[in-house]
């Protein structure tokens, strides 16, 4: 197995599943139709160890996450959500503080495109929730283009240090 997919936690077998997820070759990924480009996503974050962010060493948390694209960068919010009652999925809360990573595509692929977490926020986005991180992220889509799930392992910069975690995530 090549060492970059050992690194991302990925095998053949599932860059194979992600290919049979699409029918058509994109001419390219993420979809320019910004209407569609936001999905939530369930997370399983792990921790990990700097020195291999790839290998999980602690039990996960869940997290619900917003994944979003704008041309080639991408945004990975975690969000927190309330229950409503009666409600078939909870909303979003407005007042909540969240934190941002972004990423910048690096190699799309037939159903599905790596991306390259980044260690300064993008021109133009927010900074007060970014989060300096280093490490990839891969995002599988449908036929229709649309993320139905991601895997990534990388480093956050912290004071005082670095944490590492594993995230595997899908959309309901």
């Amino acid at each position: 197995m090549p060492s970059f997919l050992r690194r991302c936690g990925l095998t053949l077998d599932d860059l194979a599943r992600a290919d049979e997820v699409t029918q058509s070759v994109r001419a390219h990924w993420p979809s320019r139709n910004l209407e569609n480009s936001a999905v939530r996503m369930l997370a399983d974050f792990r921790r990990s160890s700097p020195a291999h962010p790839s290998v999980p060493v602690a039990p996960g948390r869940l997290e619900m996450i917003r994944v979003s694209t704008i041309d080639d960068l991408l945004s990975v919010v975690e969000i927190e959500c309330r229950p409503q009652r009666g409600a078939a999925h909870p909303t979003e809360r407005s007042d909540a503080i969240s934190i941002s990573r972004y990423a910048i595509l690096a190699v799309p692929m037939q159903g599905a495109a790596v991306f390259t977490l980044l260690d300064t926020p993008p021109t133009r986005r927010p900074a007060d929730q970014f989060v300096a991180s280093r490490g990839s992220i891969v995002v599988y889509n449908d036929s229709e283009g649309r993320a139905i799930a991601l895997r990534g392992a990388g480093c956050d910069s912290i004071p005082g240090g670095e944490v590492a975690w594993t995230v595997h995530a899908f959309a309901p």
